[in-house]
């Protein structure tokens, strides 16, 4: 027999392909975003964390290369700045890290860097396009950054300036409301001096704080100076006339506007007074930070003499059972490469079952017996070692590191005891 739905509108699940359609788009509760699959599975999250080691599904066993037999099981971390831990902060001070070295090669003068936020116009007062929702604009940002920076590129051209050319960065963040905006940076020594001298002038004019910066004041004209022209190419873009552009006093300074870790805040930077900006409602695998080719160094290579797996755990939708399994890359595993995913799927297979008979004695009400396995542990071929847990560290590389360390002194002692 068919069950009847709930005469009740809002107790009523979507029962056609239209109505669940219809149900994603529907406003979402405050302060919920979107989330990845590989951020709900990452240790750090606290939503996660609080769940117990029991509801952790992906996991990171590590081996030295050529030493298969020794493994270390960790829980896996994103390492995402849409994640709600600490990896979030991680991601912010590895963007900075890169940064900070962009910016601070000898062959960069410290004050011929520029430094623009660029606002969107909303309703569309100025450039005649109204934004419907903040998804499209996230949508339309890189190919609205292009543009512009193609604009601004035959500007210096057109002045005899020096061109930036492949030397800029772009770090979208996020507004209080959700909209998006763009903090852009870029080396153009003679633009810097135009901006810091329009600058003066502006204060010699009586304007204070943000008007300083800001590419169109509303008791100016929109072809005024520099700011002018750089205006009307941002509003020709899709950007608002809001937007503002100066030079930057300091490389330090700029690298921590651009990913919001400066503790002190400049004042006339009006939003960059928030430290907190990460575009969380922005659409998935969404490109939150774009370089010229070859100008930021690369992010920092893992440590070559290990290598690893990822095992998820896989829940079967018919039965519910639940096995684990390595994502097989396209071109297959090479012999030696098989034998090992095949003795650690076998070591997570048995880490599983300690777990489900511990969660079977706490529903039974016996007397609770703990998995044998944290978070962090050592294998030596098939048998689990038991090592004293390290004190509390940062990150959970740190402990394996510890919990390794102190295996290998537990098998120097005993072998000097011998």
């Amino acid at each position: 027999m068919v069950e009847a739905a709930c005469r009740h509108k809002d107790k009523s699940p979507p029962t056609t392909e239209v109505a669940a359609s219809r149900s994603r788009y529907l406003p979402r509760p405050k302060n919920q975003w979107p989330v990845p699959q590989h951020v709900k599975q990452c240790w750090n999250n606290r939503e996660r964390h609080r769940l117990g080691v029991e509801n952790q599904n992906w996991w990171v066993w590590s081996w030295p290369v050529g030493l298969p037999s020794q493994k270390t099981r960790r829980p896996y971390t994103c390492g995402s700045w849409r994640c709600a831990g600490k990896c979030a902060t991680h991601a912010a001070h590895v963007l900075f890290a890169r940064l900070h070295e962009a910016v601070s090669r000898p062959q960069y003068s410290p004050d011929g860097w520029v430094f623009a936020v660029l606002t969107l116009d909303r309703l569309g007062t100025r450039g005649g396009q109204e934004w419907p929702d903040a998804r499209e604009a996230y949508r339309a940002l890189g190919s609205m950054g292009e543009k512009l920076l193609k604009r601004w590129r035959r500007l210096c051209e057109a002045h005899g300036w020096e061109s930036f050319g492949s030397r800029w960065a772009v770090v979208v963040e996020s507004h209080r409301s959700g909209w998006p905006h763009a903090n852009v940076m870029l080396y153009a020594p003679e633009l810097a001096r135009e901006l810091e001298a329009e600058s003066q002038s502006r204060a010699e004019a009586g304007f204070a704080g943000r008007e300083l910066s800001v590419l169109a004041h509303q008791d100016e004209v929109l072809g005024a100076g520099v700011r002018g022209e750089l205006g009307a190419h941002a509003v020709a873009c899709g950007w608002g006339i809001e937007s503002t552009v100066e030079r930057c006093r300091s490389t330090e300074a700029l690298a921590g506007y651009m990913v919001k870790l400066a503790r002190v805040p400049d004042g006339t930077m009006g939003e960059l007074a928030k430290l907190t900006q990460l575009p969380h409602s922005a659409p998935f695998r969404f490109r939150r930070l774009r370089s010229g080719k070859g100008f930021l160094p690369p992010v920092k290579a893992a440590n070559p003499a290990y290598t690893g797996a990822l095992v998820k755990r896989i829940r079967g939708r018919d039965d519910g059972l639940v096995w684990p399994e390595v994502p097989k890359p396209k071109g297959g595993w090479t012999p030696e490469r098989q034998s090992v995913v095949d003795a650690v799927l076998e070591l997570e297979t048995r880490c599983l079952q300690w777990e489900e008979m511990s969660a079977w004695t706490r529903i039974r009400g016996r007397p609770r017996r703990d998995s044998p396995v944290g978070p962090v542990s050592l294998w030596l071929g098939k048998v689990l070692q038991r090592a004293t847990a390290p004190p509390p560290v940062t990150t959970w590389d740190e402990c394996a590191a510890q919990v390794h360390r102190l295996h290998l002194q537990k098998l120097a002692d005993s072998a000097c005891c011998a």
